[in-house]
């Protein structure tokens, strides 16, 4: 979405809820404890809870539930593939709004829809207004006329401090071959590769094409403890990053092309999730995907 709203120009801005998982409605009787402290008439009563409290499974659940139907009645439409993801589509307008439990980023080419949603929320629940997306969920945001850079300099910062390595020199790599006795060491080399450059991340070009490109590759049987293969993928939307997963397939293979065809099942079945999202949000690609694979 970070891609799109840059390719896009959206505008891009941020709310949290306050006190988000004390708004959910209970759907079965709950009890506690009388809270220490307070005097009762009687021994043995407990209390009967009317609202989500902090603390019960169920709250973050509850809360879910309200701010989902809350979207649904104010005319947006929830992702079937992805339950976080909210848009609402009226003639040239288009709203979408990604949620994270009470964190709230809003992207669209409707500033009006932007604000009355908001306004709706806070009526509703009480958001804290956090203007332009700067900062979510550990990631820094910066934006441009060429684009959105994230990057997670704040966190680095603080793992190069946690371990003692802030005053460390620099290096230019961060890739070693290394024996298991090793591991340590090369843990080490990254935190030495990240003091040279804390503010490296992803950009999404405002000038990027919606063109989806996969890429593909695997190794075959390269684990000593499992012989189990590593595939891996990742999908460009034009000249902008937006997916990318390595791990290990959960049985070893027979060949390198058993391992072969079943990374590229799992990159089709990405192609396939980035192509629904894509109609859902009803931007047409411009051409079908492509997949490139390095597999011999």
């Amino acid at each position: 979405m970070l891609a799109l709203a840059a390719a896009k120009k959206w505008h891009l801005k941020q709310l949290d809820v306050s006190t988000a998982f004390l708004h959910g409605d209970l759907d079965k009787e709950v009890y506690m404890k009388i809270p220490s402290g307070l005097a009762v008439s009687q021994p043995g009563l407990v209390c009967k809870l009317q609202k989500s409290l902090y603390g019960l499974k169920q709250t973050s659940r509850q809360w879910n539930i309200k701010l989902t139907q809350t979207l649904v009645d104010a005319g947006y439409k929830q992702f079937f593939y992805d339950h976080s993801l909210f848009i609402k589509k009226q003639s040239k307008s288009f709203t979408a709004i990604l949620v994270y439990v009470d964190a709230l980023v809003l992207t669209g080419n409707d500033i009006s829809e932007i604000n009355s949603i908001k306004q709706n929320l806070d009526d509703k629940f009480k958001i804290k207004d956090l203007g332009d997306l700067k900062y979510f969920l550990g990631m820094e945001v910066a934006r441009s006329n060429s684009g959105i850079h994230i990057y997670q300099r704040k966190y680095t910062m603080d793992l190069l401090s946690d371990f003692g390595y802030l005053d460390c020199k620099p290096l230019s790599t961060h890739l070693i071959i290394v024996r298991n006795s090793q591991r340590n060491q090369a843990a080490f080399r990254v935190l030495r590769y990240l003091k040279g450059r804390p503010a490296t991340g992803l950009f999404f070009s405002s000038i990027s094409t919606l063109h989806l490109t996969g890429f593909v590759d695997v190794d075959w049987a390269t684990c000593a403890d499992t012989l189990r293969s590593v595939s891996g993928y990742c999908f460009m939307l034009g000249n902008s990053l937006i997916s990318w997963k390595s791990k290990k397939q959960t049985t070893v293979a027979k060949s390198s092309t058993e391992a072969e065809y079943r990374s590229l099942v799992v990159a089709t079945c990405e192609a396939s999730w980035l192509s629904f999202l894509m109609d859902f949000i009803g931007l047409l690609l411009q051409k079908s995907i492509t997949l490139f694979s390095h597999c011999q």
